[in-house]
């Protein structure tokens, strides 16, 4: 098996790193530890390309990578893709996927999508968005309004939370336009300047960026009922399919996100050694299921909610 990673990438390296160090691990507990060769590239197109079709020629079972979003998209349209491939990020929009590849990544836009169906289902039709600067928060924001918008919701405002400005108007847009709920589109720490700004009564959902994995932050009681989407990784140690994986020694919560996705990813790639049949995985980074021969892999992380200052995992029945 091959795995294609960034890692003399100055840009890409810690990510590569966890993702080799949980695909280690995948093997390791699966018993066979000798089973992965690896291709160091730096993040160009050039490289990452180099790498792909030298694996490719060595007959290998399975191909997983590349990593970044560019390397996808080259690999995608290269026209090269006769081994199974398990990319590890999606490729720019419009671009197809040729049989045989697949993608499997951790995209926060899914989990956006996510929240909005379950606020749908929930009986909320009125959303207000509220998002930081960055192109990030606003892809997520985006991602959010448009399967709001599908589903036949509405959004009542949009609003961007600048940094180290009085939040004050904020309260008062909200009260203006009277939402029925609130889509919170920012990282851990700007999430934890804002929250206090919603009005209380308002659900508030968003995205995994609010976890920073710091459960003992007492800033975190500021994160108090916010729902959001999450991996077991992150929220459930003591799950079987979980706990059965060594945890990295040092690491914040993006780094152990990496580390998870290279054991699924590496788990999903031994699975399909054999041959190629769909797939259902209780992974560390959700529930995975595989369908055909190529397209994305369904990856449903966990619902999850900030309780007492500390992240939890919900059961489907909350």
């Amino acid at each position: 098996m091959a795995l294609i990673l960034p890692l003399a990438s100055a840009d890409f390296a810690l990510a590569a790193e966890a993702v080799h160090a949980g695909c280690r691990a995948a093997f390791a507990v699966a018993g066979e530890p000798g089973a992965l060769q690896v291709w160091r590239t730096d993040s160009s197109v050039d490289q990452t390309l180099a790498a792909y079709a030298d694996a490719r020629a060595r007959g290998l079972s399975v191909i997983v990578g590349p990593l970044t979003r560019n390397g996808v998209t080259a690999v995608a349209g290269s026209g090269r893709v006769q081994t199974t491939t398990i990319a590890l990020n999606t490729p720019d929009a419009g671009t197809p996927l040729p049989p045989g590849l697949y993608t499997f990544g951790m995209s926060v836009d899914i989990e956006a999508r996510l929240a909005a169906r379950v606020a749908i289902q929930e009986g909320h039709r009125r959303a207000m968005v509220v998002q930081t600067a960055g192109a990030l928060s606003r892809r997520v924001s985006q991602a959010f309004a448009a399967e709001w918008i599908a589903l036949g919701g509405a959004i009542a405002d949009v609003q961007e939370a600048a940094p180290d400005t009085d939040l004050a108007p904020l309260r008062e847009r909200i009260t203006k336009v009277s939402p029925d709920a609130v889509f919170l589109s920012a990282e851990a720490g700007p999430a934890r300047r804002i929250r206090p700004y919603l009005l209380a009564h308002l659900p508030v959902y968003s995205v995994s960026l609010v976890n920073d994995g710091r459960n003992n932050d007492p800033g975190n009681v500021d994160l108090n009922g916010v729902r959001f989407f999450d991996m077991p990784w992150l929220l459930q140690a003591d799950h079987p399919a979980v706990m059965v994986y060594p945890r990295p020694a040092a690491g914040g919560a993006e780094a152990q996100r990496f580390y998870a996705l290279g054991i699924d990813a590496c788990r999903i790639a031994g699975a399909l050694v054999p041959a190629l049949r769909p797939l259902t995985l209780d992974g560390v980074t959700g529930r995975i299921v595989l369908r055909r021969d190529g397209g994305a892999v369904d990856r449903e992380p966990l619902a999850a909610v900030f309780r007492n200052g500390a992240a939890a995992a919900l059961h489907p029945a909350q």
